[in-house]
């Protein structure tokens, strides 16, 4: 019962951090296009192209757009991978293996169990956090880049 109660203050705490990063993330975009706006150059205020541009520098969301992006590139990564492990590589290891061990249905599953707990660790360490840590390198190069 313990665990259940910790499981459920982590799953909230975390839910809550989410709807405060995502509050910075919108402050940071105000604060960024303030500061974009007052750097551009103040024209005359009845020029059309002054007060487009200023709208434009004012509608421009620079970091939530990018963590969207980043979320969507780094997901779509993930997903894909771990979809094609799961119904393309072990469904196919799982046929080899009852090829191999057709005579006898029995040998087959014993193998296929020992395998697959295997597999899946295997593919755990050696692809996704590899995978992951190389995600964490690219978002931090791609938001060092101006915008």
């Amino acid at each position: 019962m313990e665990s259940v109660r910790n499981f459920s203050v982590s799953l909230i705490k975390g839910f809550i951090d989410s709807l405060r990063g995502v509050t910075v993330l919108l402050y940071l975009d105000k604060e960024i296009n303030e500061r974009a706006l007052s750097r551009s150059p103040h024209l005359d205020p009845d020029n059309t192209k002054s007060k487009q541009k200023q709208t434009k520098v004012k509608q421009e969301s620079k970091v939530l757009t990018r963590v969207l992006q980043s979320c969507i590139l780094n997901g779509f990564i993930f997903l894909l991978s771990i979809l094609v492990f799961e119904y393309v590589l072990l469904p196919a290891v799982k046929y080899l293996v009852t090829v191999v061990f057709g005579h006898d249905q029995g040998v087959a599953h014993s193998v296929w169990a020992w395998m697959l707990p295997f597999l899946s660790m295997t593919f755990r360490m050696i692809w996704v956090l590899p995978l992951f840590l190389l995600s964490k390198l690219v978002n931090a190069l791609w938001f060092q880049v101006p915008c």
